[in-house]
C-alpha cells in the first residue's frame, strides 16, 4: 500500500468515515510499520488539539456545547478503541526509539547554528529549544551553548567548535570534529556508554565528568570524575583514564599515548604561537621581525543582529599540557599592533577547577593605531563576565582560551604575544 493510501486511511479514521474492513487493515499496518505509527501519533495530537480549541471557543462564546460523535455506530467505537489501544501499546514499547527529540538547550549565547538531520537550520537557539540528532556549531570565540539530555547528562560547547550528536539502540554518540567540549555524563548502562569521537580518538563514558579539545591532528581528554576509556584511532591502542588524569591522542602514532596525572596548577602562561591557534592568519617571523597572528573577519549573529568581528584566538593550554589558575593578583600582558585607533575587546574562556565550562570574560580598551607594537597590561580583575549566568568573578578558574577582536571595523589587529603572570 502506498504512502498516500496510508495517509488516506488515517484521515478517514479521524473524520469518522473509515469502513470496518479498512479499520482492520489500519490495525494491522500500525502493528507492522513504525513510520505509520509515528504519522498516526502526529495526526492524533493534531486532532486532539483542534477539538480542544473548538471546545474552548464554544465555552468562550457561551454557546451550547454540542457533542459530535466521530463514531455513531457501536462497532466503529469498538474498532477505534482497539486501534488506539494497539497504537498506545506500541508507542510505549518503541516511543523512545522513535522520538526525534534527543536534547534541549539549557543556555545559548553568541553566534550559533543548529542543523538537524532532516536539514532544518536554526541560527537562533533559545533556552528550552528541543533538538533532534544533528550538528551544533559554536561559531565565534565568545559563543557558547549548553544542552541537556533526557537522562540529565549535560554538554557545553564553547569557542569555535563543531559537534554532531545522535542516539540509537547502543546509546548516544557525540562527534566533536573540532573545538572544545565539556561534559557531565549521568550514569549509563554498561552496554550504552556515551561515546565521544574526534578525528583522532574515541572516549567512552558511563558516568563521569570530562573535557575534550580536538583538532584534525590531536585530541586532549581530561577526566575530572569517574573513569573514561580512550582509544587512539590511528592504531587502536586503548587506555583507561582515571579521575584527575589526562591523555593526548595524536594522529602520529610515534607520539606518546600515555595517561598522565594532572599536575599542580601553574600561575603563569605565555603564548607560543603558532601553537594552539584557533582562528586568524599566522605570519611567520621574517628578517628579524617576530611572527604574528592576524585577526580575520568572522560573521557574528545573535538575537537577530548581524555584525562582523575581526578575530584572533588561540588555546591557553601550553604544549606541556599545564593549566594556569587565575589568581587575584594575576595580570595579562598583550603585545600587538593596530593600524587604526579603535576599541579592542580582549576575552578569556574559563573552566571550573572541578571540571566543566565556567564562563567567558571580557575587557575592552581603546588603543591608538601605529606601525609600532602596543603593550598593555590588564589586571585579571578588569575582565567582566559576558552574561549574567556566568559566575561574577573568574578568580580561581582554569584559563582555557584567549581571544582579541574588533567589531565592524578592520583595524589591522595583530597579536604578537600574550602572557599571564602574577607579580
Amino acid at each position: 500500500m502506498s504512502h498516500q493510501n496510508h495517509n488516506n486511511l488515517i484521515n478517514r479514521y479521524f473524520i469518522g468515515t473509515i469502513s470496518a474492513l479498512d479499520m482492520k487493515r489500519l490495525d494491522a499496518l500500525l502493528q507492522d510499520d513504525p513510520n505509520l505509527r509515528q504519522a498516526f501519533g502526529k495526526a492524533a495530537r493534531m486532532d486532539a488539539n483542534l477539538r480542544e480549541a473548538a471546545l474552548q471557543t464554544e465555552y468562550k462564546d457561551d454557546k451550547p456545547h454540542i457533542h459530535i460523535s466521530r463514531f455513531p455506530w457501536g462497532w466503529q467505537a469498538a474498532a477505534a478503541a482497539l486501534v488506539l489501544a494497539v497504537f498506545l501499546l506500541l508507542w510505549q514499547q518503541h516511543g523512545d526509539k522513535g522520538s526525534s527529540h534527543i536534547a534541549r538547550v539549557v543556555e545559548a549565547h553568541g553566534s550559533l547554528r543548529w542543523t538537524g538531520d532532516g536539514g532544518e537550520v536554526k541560527n537562533e537557539l533559545t533556552k528550552g529549544l528541543v533538538l533532534s540528532g544533528g550538528t551544533l556549531e559554536s561559531l565565534s570565540a565568545d559563543s557558547w551553548v549548553e544542552i541537556a539530555f533526557h537522562d540529565g547528562s549535560q554538554l557545553a560547547l564553547s569557542g569555535q567548535s563543531l559537534m554532531t550528536f545522535s542516539k540509537n539502540d547502543t546509546g548516544r554518540m557525540i562527534r566533536l570534529r573540532e573545538g572544545s567540549l565539556s561534559a557531565e555524563v549521568a550514569p549509563q548502562q554498561d552496554s550504552k556508554a556515551m561515546r565521544f569521537i574526534t578525528p583522532t580518538a574515541e572516549a567512552q563514558a558511563l558516568g563521569t565528568q570530562l573535557t575534550l579539545r580536538a583538532d584534525s591532528s590531536s585530541t586532549r581528554v581530561m577526566v575530572y570524575e569517574g573513569r573514561v576509556q580512550v582509544t587512539r584511532l590511528a592504531d587502536g591502542s586503548a587506555q583507561e583514564v582515571p579521575a584527575d588524569h589526562f591523555i593526548v591522542a595524536k594522529l602520529d602514532i610515534g607520539e606518546s599515548f600515555q595517561v598522565q596525572p594532572r599536575e599542580q596548577y601553574v600561575d603563569s602562561w605565555k603564548s607560543n604561537l603558532p601553537y594552539g591557534i584557533v582562528y586568524g592568519k599566522w605570519h611567520s617571523a621574517q628578517q628579524g621581525e617576530s611572527g604574528y597572528l592576524e585577526a580575520k573577519p568572522l560573521l557574528w549573529k545573535e538575537y537577530g543582529k548581524h555584525m562582523v568581528l575581526d578575530l584572533a584566538s588561540f588555546s591557553a593550554i601550553d604544549q606541556r599540557q599545564q593549566t594556569a589558575l587565575l589568581q587575584n593578583r594575576a595580570r595579562i600582558r598583550i603585545i600587538g599592533r593596530l593600524s587604526e585607533d579603535f576599541e579592542v575587546h580582549f576575552g578569556l574562556t574559563t573552566h571550573r577547577v572541578g571540571g566543566g565550562f565556567a564562563g567567558k570574560y571580557i575587557a575592552s580598551r581603546h588603543l591608538d593605531g601605529s606601525t609600532h607594537p602596543f603593550e598593555i597590561d590588564l589586571p585579571i580583575t578588569a575582565f567582566h563576565r559576558q552574561y549574567a549566568s556566568f559566575p561574577e568573578s573568574l578568580i580561581g578558574h582554569e584559563l582555557v582560551d584567549w581571544w582579541a577582536l574588533t567589531i565592524n571595523q578592520e583595524a589591522g589587529l595583530e597579536i604578537l604575544s600574550v602572557e599571564l603572570f602574577t607579580p
